[in-house]
């Protein structure tokens, strides 16, 4: 199962990426249109409350979003943190 792809096309096909992976305790988190970033969309929450640990894919010093198991949908579900 891919959570996650980067593809830059075939004008960057080696960029150096610095990309990271950290557990989240399970716990309540705002996401990234909770701090206002953007608007949220429908459905889109504000503060994100998880059940279960997660993982956080980031990158240094830059954007990060947790992976999350959705119990209602049986599948991984991506929120924005930071952007």
């Amino acid at each position: 199962m891919t959570l996650a792809t980067i593809d830059w096309g075939k004008k960057y096909p080696k960029v150096n990426l610095a990309m990271g992976v950290d557990v989240v305790k399970p716990g309540k988190y705002e996401t990234a249109c909770g701090k206002g970033y953007w608007e949220c969309e429908k459905g889109e929450p504000k503060i994100l409350e998880l059940k279960r640990p997660a993982i956080n894919y980031f990158k240094l010093a830059s954007a990060n979003s947790f992976f999350f198991l959705d119990d209602k949908s049986n599948s991984f579900k991506r929120n924005w943190i930071s952007a």
